[in-house]
């Protein structure tokens, strides 16, 4: 069975990592194509609010034939933002993502894509520049390129100015991709 975005799964091996059992339910956001195939997948509570994000590779999950009647979808596309700036809202975001641990660069930019902020890419690029490089200067995170999907380092810490690179913001199709991670996580 293929999957798609919005498609609802159910995970069939725990991640100890995320807080995640197996069959916890989830609905993938993302699909990736390049370099390999995986799966970016939230998992929400009751009230809709993100537990987890998970990359899943396709044995790590199956197809919900039908979801239960209680597994909401996220809708990233109207996240409650009438009163906030981008400014204030990606630094929460990345402050989030963090949380659940190593993040790729790009993954900033696909937040500030999935919202009705409307930004430019090179806008967004600009703003990811500066919370990524706050993030690293306050001791937070490291910046390392690490493999898809695995997300295992490969190179690094590498030094800020990395950030300034445009091919640090894009998906890693052609290679290691580049990413910040937390700095209780690097080993």
């Amino acid at each position: 069975m293929d999957v798609s975005e919005l498609d609802v799964v159910t995970l069939t091996t725990p991640l100890v990592s995320k807080g995640l059992e197996a069959g916890a339910v989830g609905t993938v956001v993302h699909v990736f194509h390049s370099p390999n195939t995986a799966y970016e997948v939230e998992f929400v509570d009751d009230d809709g609010t993100t537990t987890a994000m998970a990359t899943l590779t396709r044995d790590q999950f199956r197809p919900c034939s039908s979801p239960p009647p209680d597994v909401r979808k996220p809708d990233p596309r109207s996240p409650v933002m009438t009163d906030v700036e981008p400014q204030a809202w990606l630094p929460q975001e990345a402050n989030d993502l963090l949380d659940q641990g190593t993040v790729g660069l790009y993954e900033f930019i696909w937040s500030l894509r999935g919202t009705s902020f409307n930004l430019p890419d090179d806008e967004a690029i600009q703003l990811a520049r500066r919370i990524a490089g706050e993030l690293v200067r306050s001791g937070k995170a490291l910046i390392f390129a690490v493999t898809w999907p695995g997300l295992d380092i490969v190179e690094g810490p590498l030094p800020v100015t990395t950030l300034e690179d445009p091919k640090s913001w894009s998906e890693g199709e052609s290679g290691p991709l580049i990413a910040l991670v937390p700095t209780d996580d690097v080993p």
